[in-house]
């Protein structure tokens, strides 16, 4: 697979930011209906790079656990991918035209103006599930732009951040994680002010810096008995370190990413805004917390 093979990932990191791939040609060099496949061909190609080098990078940091021994796979750097986040952002058509009357207030870009409507979807719907891996590898915004991103204001909007953020992609989580002492208070607030389904989002953001992460490949089906035992002995581990139960605070706030979880420092939790003990409390306060907002009959 692609991600196994690092000389052509490589070569495959390298034509994702190249000026062929992130700039667009004049129009007068292209037809209108070619550039819109154009468009949507390399949101297809950039989410099957991306999923390799995520996967590539994942398989690395295991065999360097394992081994000890350094290992790395190809990616791009911080820079590249503040690059690929901008162009992301000219693929679709942005803010939707229902949040301003009707009216789109971003100009169109090369990329985006000849798209039909279905075109529009579906690099609008890539462009999230891209965004959720390349955040993945790094924190590629600037802090001046993280401090700016509740703003609402393009290029850090966090509207789009948020139309972008699915079930399967999970972007914000991400942006929480890289950015918490930014963010963390307006998630906070954000899952008990907002509508339910506005409110979710925020909600799994923040249980996501302290829930384990899934980390379970799937299991062998080769038919060898030793791998099938070695699987389930290793799933059976890895079910009782990750057991929320037997996880302590310093499990979740210790300010450092561990292999079993994402997490949050002590310093981003809201200053003098939790009564004494609070703090402590956080994950059993955040859970009640979705219970109120996923249900108004459970609220007395």
């Amino acid at each position: 697979t692609l991600s196994e093979n690092h000389d052509l990932l490589d070569r495959y990191v390298t034509l994702t930011t190249s000026p062929a791939m992130l700039d667009a040609p004049e129009i007068s060099e292209q037809k209108e209906e070619r550039m819109a496949a154009s468009t949507v061909d390399r949101c297809l190609l950039l989410d099957r790079v991306a999923t390799a080098v995520a996967m590539a990078g994942n398989t690395a940091l295991h065999v360097q656990t394992a081994s000890g021994s350094s290992v790395t796979a190809p990616s791009w750097d911080l820079g590249q991918l503040k690059q690929i986040y901008l162009w992301l952002r000219r693929t679709h058509r942005w803010p939707l035209p229902s949040m301003f009357n009707g009216q789109v207030a971003s100009p169109a870009t090369t990329f985006n103006k000849f798209l039909t409507k279905e075109q529009d979807s579906v690099c609008r719907r890539y462009s999230g599930k891209i965004l959720s891996k390349i955040l993945s590898l790094g924190a590629f915004l600037d802090p001046a732009d993280a401090r700016t991103i509740m703003v609402q204001s393009p290029p850090v909007d966090l509207a789009w951040f948020v139309q972008a953020n699915t079930p399967g992609d999970p972007c914000l989580r991400w942006l929480l994680f890289h950015y918490p002492g930014e963010l963390y208070e307006h998630f906070f607030a954000d899952v008990y002010r907002r509508i339910p389904l506005e409110a979710f989002h925020y909600f799994h953001a923040i249980a996501d810096q302290m829930l384990p992460s899934e980390s379970l490949g799937a299991p062998p089906v080769n038919g060898v008995t030793k791998d099938s035992t070695d699987y389930y002995v290793g799933a059976a581990e890895w079910g009782q370190s990750h057991d929320l139960a037997r996880l302590i605070p310093s499990k979740w706030l210790s300010g450092q990413p561990t292999d079993i979880a994402m997490v949050l420092t002590a310093t981003v939790e809201p200053s003098g805004k939790l009564a004494p003990g609070v703090g402590e409390n956080l994950p059993a306060l955040l859970l009640l917390g979705l219970r109120g907002i996923t249900s108004v009959d459970s609220i007395t």
